[in-house]
């Protein structure tokens, strides 16, 4: 299906940024009878970013599309383990202030389910538990503080709604302690149909059913194979949306027609904040360079008489940037392409890479 040329009540992809509708961009869904969201990647804690406080730069020039939503959906690839001390690559953590300041910047709801939140036990990801349940108006899902507890999806009523959201991963760095992790290996086949069967049943108690899915091959630019197949097999199951991450780069969405209205599939939404672009150079860029540039994915769901459907869905391209006084932050890509303040090379440099991940989320996907 070619996204790009959907339009009416399948889909809209706006490439503008900025000034998209009057001062924020999100395509506005005021009535009850929709739902504005918002999708983004992977928020990392490598030490360029945990070094360098306060958090709240990181999201400072993005943070009003994260704020004039109903709920923004963030990833968190990190232990939150207060009795042990911050740290970055490769074994994680860190301390409730740095989630605060996601939390303060506009994000509603959380997945820690992945390869990263078991860097320090199992005994951290209890700790992790406890330290995210304390915060405030936020959701999570993907950890077990008591791991005899089934895995089954939190409820988050907003407007009427009642959304079910459940994160899982595929595996863990830490694989000798995994107690406490939604853990679901589909390639397992038994495990597979047991876990679409269960979906199905759950999705059937929701008006919105989304399921977050940590999985797939680093910095592969497609998704293919068995990992897309488990994908479309649960929203043929009953599940609406498909939120994917991991691959720390962005992959091409996929809109799944379906009666009483369309589903998607956001395969990966690639890195909204790491390290991983710190020491690179316009002159090298090397293969770290998509990992530097992902989208706000806004996505307007409508209540139809029986089923959700995805009304609208519009990237709003970003990038990572090392800002000399504030050290890595997120920013418009549009913006710094027009930004006086930093280096020409910059800026031909984020002129290239919009144009790279544009041409990769026009990609057609099919069945």
């Amino acid at each position: 299906m070619n996204k790009a040329a959907i339009t009416g009540k399948y889909l809209i992809v706006l490439y503008s940024i900025g000034l998209l509708f009057i001062t924020g961009g999100f395509l506005s869904a005021e009535n009850e009878n929709s739902l504005s969201l918002s999708f983004v990647g992977d928020i990392m804690a490598h030490d360029v970013i945990l070094n360098r406080p306060p958090y709240s730069s990181i999201y400072a020039r993005v943070e009003s599309y994260l704020k004039e939503d109903d709920l923004s959906f963030g990833n968190l690839e990190f232990p939150v383990d207060p009795q042990k001390s911050p740290s970055g690559y490769p074994l994680f953590n860190v301390h409730k202030d740095f989630v605060n300041a996601a939390v303060s910047a506009g994000f509603d709801v959380f997945s820690l389910a992945n390869n990263h939140v078991a860097d320090q036990g199992n005994s951290s990801v209890i700790n992790s538990y406890r330290a995210v349940a304390k915060i405030p108006l936020i959701s999570f899902s993907g950890i077990r503080e008591d791991s005899s507890i089934l895995m089954k999806p939190v409820l988050i009523e907003k407007k009427g709604w009642r959304i079910g959201f459940l994160a899982i991963t595929s595996f863990s760095n830490n694989k000798t302690e995994t107690d406490h992790l939604n853990l679901i290996d589909y390639r397992d086949p038994e495990i597979r149909a047991s876990f679409i069967t269960s979906m199905a049943e759950y999705a059937q108690e929701y008006d919105l059913f989304i399921i977050s899915i940590h999985d797939g091959i680093e910095y592969a630019s497609q998704a293919k194979g068995v990992k897309m197949q488990f994908f479309r097999d649960l929203i043929k199951s009953g599940t609406d949306i498909i939120w994917g991450h991991h691959p720390h780069v962005v992959q091409p969405w996929e809109s799944v027609p379906r009666e009483g209205g369309d589903a998607l599939i956001l395969a990966s939404c690639g890195n909204f904040i790491s390290g991983q672009t710190w020491f690179l150079e316009t002159e090298n860029p090397n293969n770290r360079a998509p990992t530097g540039d992902s989208a706000i994915f806004q996505v307007v769901v409508k209540k139809e008489t029986e089923t959700a459907n995805i009304e609208s869905i519009t990237p709003v391209y970003i990038s990572n940037y090392r800002d000399p006084q504030q050290g890595m932050i997120v920013d418009l890509t549009e913006r710094l392409i027009k930004s006086d303040e930093i280096p020409e090379n910059w800026r031909l440099y984020y002129k290239s890479r919009l144009s790279i991940i544009k041409k990769i989320l026009e990609q057609i996907v099919t069945e």
